[in-house]
């Protein structure tokens, strides 16, 4: 995951908004997003290759997502992958600060990285092993989160979280299909305005724009999850080949108090996108 867009308490039925771009090697293999074997209240990717996610949501309203942080001269040859971080968090029953509390005395055996939590809209965290103190709660508001600190001002940070915002703001029903659009933004930034991380020049430009694409890496799938105020959930994801052409969506819903049936599973959505966020949205 390397670029991502937090909305804490920013719409009035929806608390939580989570729009993510995850870029990572065509080669390295995924599964698309769905409900874990060993606990289907989880749904998120797993990566095959390392075992862990990026991006994961419970039932419960629970939500971890991992961005890397770029610095190669610090790179750990043999470091404990990161996705086991958010994996573990929403394999137990932990609160967000309770598990990064026990997180920071061991944050520095891992490689870079951001790791927000949240047990629900009024409590999400962000930690980093790059940050002192290691985590802190992320203030109510429209936040972004690439591969260095949360709201650090990159061009194509600051271009997708004013987009967002500025949707927001509206106060009508979020529109799905332009938020993901959002997200599918291949603009790059003047070599001026590019971040120092340690790359190329040739490779800082291809990672300026919020929608990557190239033959080895790139975006491999967006992300949009909106929690309602009921508590029911919506997660989409479309993914991408290595031309940035859509390749595959999936839609996930969880519904909060559904009659006659077990409130504890997710159903996945074969058509009719984005009727349910109207419906949730016209609800008291």
């Amino acid at each position: 995951m390397c670029l991502a867009v937090i909305a804490i308490q920013a719409h009035r039925d929806w608390p939580l908004i989570v729009l993510a771009n995850r870029d990572e090697f065509h080669a390295r293999p995924a599964t698309p997003i769905g409900p874990w074997q060993e606990a289907r209240a989880v749904l998120g990717g797993i990566d095959l290759q390392a075992g862990g996610t990026w991006l994961a949501t419970d039932i419960r309203g629970r939500l971890a997502l991992l961005t890397n942080v770029r610095d190669p001269a610090k790179q750990k040859a043999n470091a404990p992958t990161r996705g086991d971080l958010p994996r573990s968090y929403l394999l137990e029953n932990i609160s967000s600060q309770s598990y990064l509390q026990r997180l920071a005395p061991n944050a520095s055996q891992f490689n870079g990285f951001n790791l927000v939590l949240a047990d629900g809209p009024h409590a999400v965290w962000h930690a980093s092993n790059y940050q002192a103190p290691f985590a802190q709660p992320i203030k109510p508001g429209v936040h972004g989160l690439s591969n260095a600190s949360l709201n650090t001002a990159w061009p194509k940070t600051d271009r997708v979280v004013q987009r967002v915002r500025a949707h927001l703001e509206q106060g009508g029903t979020p529109d799905t299909a332009y938020l993901m659009s959002i997200m599918r933004d291949f603009e790059g930034a003047p070599d001026q305005s590019l971040p120092v991380t340690g790359l190329t020049i040739e490779r800082e430009r291809l990672l300026a724009s919020p929608f990557i694409v190239s033959p080895d890496y790139g975006t491999r799938c967006t992300t949009l999850l909106m929690r309602h105020r009921s508590g029911a959930a919506w997660v989409q994801e479309d993914r991408f080949d290595a031309r940035g052409e859509r390749v595959a969506r999936v839609v996930w819903q969880h519904e909060a108090h559904v009659v006659g049936r077990a409130h504890s599973a997710w159903s996945q959505v074969e058509d009719g996108v984005g009727s349910r966020i109207t419906a949730w949205s016209a609800s008291t």
